[in-house]
C-alpha cells in the first residue's frame, strides 16, 4: 500500500515513519516542525498574548511544573532513543499542517491512504482530498471513552482511570477524534511505571495499532470502521482544560506513588470496548 504522513518532527513521528517504510511503500512526509525558533517563539507569545506580566506568570509555572515535564520528555524519548531522523523519503516541512503548501504537496504525491500522527487538528482543505482507502488518524486515548488532548494519558491519570491508557486509530472527520474506529486497545501497565512511560507505552501502542490498521484496511477495502456512538459516550478534553492547578495536581500525585497504588489495586471499574481485531 502506498502511504503517506501527515506528522510532526518529534521523535515517536520519526519512528514511526520507519515503522511504516518497512511494510508498505511510504510516499511522502509532510511534518510540522514544532522544534523550530520560530514555531517556539511564536506559540509562546499567542499563549502569553504579547504581555510581559504573562511570560513571568508562565515562567514561574514551568519551573513548579519541571517535574511533570521532564518525566514526559525523558520515558519519551529514552523509548525511542535510536530514532532521530525520518525515513528518506519525499518530504515537506510546514509551520501549519493545514496550509496550502501541504495540501499541494499531498495532491503531487500518489498514495492510497494518509496517515495522521501527532499534528495540529487538520482542517478542511486536507480532509477534502478522498484517497482511495481514505485519512486515518492515531490517537493516544482509548476512544469513545477519552478523547481529545493534549494528552489522554494525562487525564487518565487526573481521574485514576489508569485502566483507560490506550490508542486508537480511526478515520479522520471534522469532530475531535469522533471519527469511526478501525482498531484499538489498552497497554499493559506495571508499578515501576513513570508518567513518561505510560505515555511511551500509549504511543508506541498507537504506531503498533497504525501497522496493522493498514493490513486490515488493505485486506477489507469496504471496513468503514466502528461508530464510537455505538459503543458509549465519553470524555472530550480541549487544551484549555489542560491548566495549570490540573498539572499540579497530578504532578503531586505522581511523586506520591498514585501509579504503584492503582496498579496494586487493580482498579477496574469499568468493562471496556476495545476493536482489537
Amino acid at each position: 500500500m502506498k502511504v503517506l504522513l501527515l506528522t510532526s518532527n518529534s521523535k515517536q513521528n520519526m519512528a514511526l515513519s520507519q515503522m511504516i517504510a518497512k511494510h508498505h511503500e511510504l510516499t511522502g512526509i509532510v511534518y510540522e516542525n514544532r522544534f523550530s525558533a520560530d514555531s517556539r517563539l511564536s506559540n509562546y507569545l499567542k499563549k502569553i498574548n504579547y504581555n510581559p506580566f504573562k511570560a513571568i506568570k508562565k515562567a514561574y509555572q514551568k519551573f513548579r511544573l519541571r517535574y511533570l515535564e521532564n518525566n514526559l520528555v525523558e520515558g519519551i524519548n529514552e523509548g525511542y532513543k535510536d530514532y532521530d531522523s525520518f525515513f528518506k523519503t519525499s518530504i515537506l516541512e510546514v509551520m501549519n499542517i493545514n496550509q496550502q503548501e501541504s495540501v499541494d504537496f499531498i495532491k503531487q504525491n500518489f498514495h492510497d491512504i494518509i496517515v495522521v500522527s501527532g499534528t495540529k487538528m487538520v482542517k478542511k482543505g486536507v480532509l477534502s482530498l478522498k484517497p482511495a482507502y481514505g485519512i486515518i488518524n492515531m490517537h493516544t486515548g482509548l476512544s469513545p471513552y477519552y478523547n481529545g488532548g493534549p494528552s489522554c494519558t494525562f487525564w487518565c491519570l487526573y481521574n485514576d482511570d489508569i485502566e483507560c491508557i490506550g490508542a486508537t486509530v480511526m478515520f479522520i472527520d471534522e469532530g475531535i477524534d469522533s471519527g469511526n474506529i478501525v482498531l484499538s486497545d489498552t497497554v499493559v501497565i506495571n508499578e515501576t511505571d513513570t508518567y513518561g512511560m505510560l505515555e511511551f507505552k500509549a504511543i508506541d501502542l498507537g504506531n503498533q495499532l497504525i501497522l496493522k490498521a493498514l493490513n486490515k484496511l488493505e485486506k477489507d477495502r469496504s471496513f468503514k470502521g466502528v461508530p464510537q456512538k455505538s459503543i458509549t459516550s465519553g470524555y472530550v478534553f480541549y487544551n484549555r482544560d489542560y491548566t495549570f492547578s490540573k498539572k499540579l495536581f497530578v504532578q503531586e500525585k505522581i511523586k506520591k506513588g498514585r501509579i504503584k497504588t492503582l496498579v496494586n489495586e487493580k482498579k477496574t471499574g469499568k468493562t471496556l470496548v476495545r476493536i482489537t481485531e
